[in-house]
């Protein structure tokens, strides 16, 4: 009962707040200082995607693909995926695609098999959905200087029905 009443509790005093500071203004290398939205996530999307700058020189490159699968075919059922879907906290935030977990819960039973179909093509083909390689992206302060971008870590918010796939796959691989 203390748990609920404190999450009721602070979920008031949230309420009843009106300042939304969002990301303070953010410097760059080189000290200038950034108050725009646009610039701000301009500077932010840089320091993210710095991970991920592409090596010239990758020696996996050359690799030629084996003609034999490296795991075994996934066992995906209609009541799998509906058990899954009926599992779902349902006040959870939606995707991208704006397909709600909530939604997803209450339609479980009559989506199954059309997802069953949907995660058997994508296998069979070796791609997903387009739709689903879109996340949304917001920056978390960690610590330090909040002027400083490489002080924010990116949190992804991916589709809901991807995360069910890559449940189904990771089960079935560990």
């Amino acid at each position: 009962m203390r748990v609920i009443y404190n999450k009721r509790f602070w979920a008031y005093i949230k309420s009843r707040q009106t300042e939304n500071i969002g990301i303070s203004a953010l410097k760059d290398k080189m000290e200038k200082v950034f108050i725009e939205s646009k610039a701000k996530a301009s500077l932010l999307n840089d320091q993210f995607t710095s991970v991920f700058v592409a090596r010239s020189n990758n020696p996996l490159s050359n690799i030629s693909r084996s003609e034999y699968p490296c795991i075994a075919d996934f066992n995906i059922t209609s009541d799998g995926i509906q058990k899954l879907l009926q599992n779902l906290k349902p006040h959870k935030a939606p995707g991208p695609d704006e397909l709600s977990p909530q939604l997803l819960k209450s339609v479980a039973a009559e989506v199954a098999p059309i997802l069953k179909l949907i995660f058997d093509s994508s296998l069979e083909q070796g791609c997903v959905p387009d739709d689903w390689k879109h996340a949304k992206v917001s920056p978390i302060f960690k610590k330090g200087d909040r002027e400083k971008a490489e002080n924010y870590r990116p949190v992804s918010l991916t589709s809901v029905v991807c995360k069910v796939m890559e449940h189904i796959i990771s089960s079935q691989i560990n």
